[in-house]
């Protein structure tokens, strides 16, 4: 009795150890997958800015590119935590400007 409960116990583990690998395989890909296409959308909003729009159409094309970028944000987030899962992870240091962050963040809001 107790050697069949190691054996299903390590049969148990071994399931999980490849459901965790075949999900965070899955989230890594489906995450590249919806990037292309949302890069496409924010090189395309800054095409569109660049052209005469009157108001209501530049804060639309503003608001298009500032949610496409914090899409893209929560979509490099989902892969980052895809990479922690797999123990392939590694940290950068980047700058960033806070109060454009912010500002950014609240017009997205407006």
């Amino acid at each position: 009795p107790r050697r069949q409960e190691i054996l299903e116990r390590s049969a148990a583990e071994a399931r999980a150890v490849a459901t965790a690998e075949a999900r965070a395989a899955f989230v890594a890909r489906m995450s590249h997958e919806i990037r292309s296409p949302l890069t496409g959308i924010i090189g395309l909003a800054e095409l569109l800015s660049r052209t005469s729009l009157d108001l209501t159409q530049r804060q639309y094309t503003t608001s298009i590119g500032l949610c496409g970028k914090a899409l893209l944000n929560v979509v490099n987030d989902v892969l980052t935590f895809a990479k922690l899962e797999a123990s392939k992870l590694s940290l950068e240091s980047h700058w960033f400007d806070l109060r454009d962050c912010v500002e950014n963040a609240v017009a997205v809001l407006r």
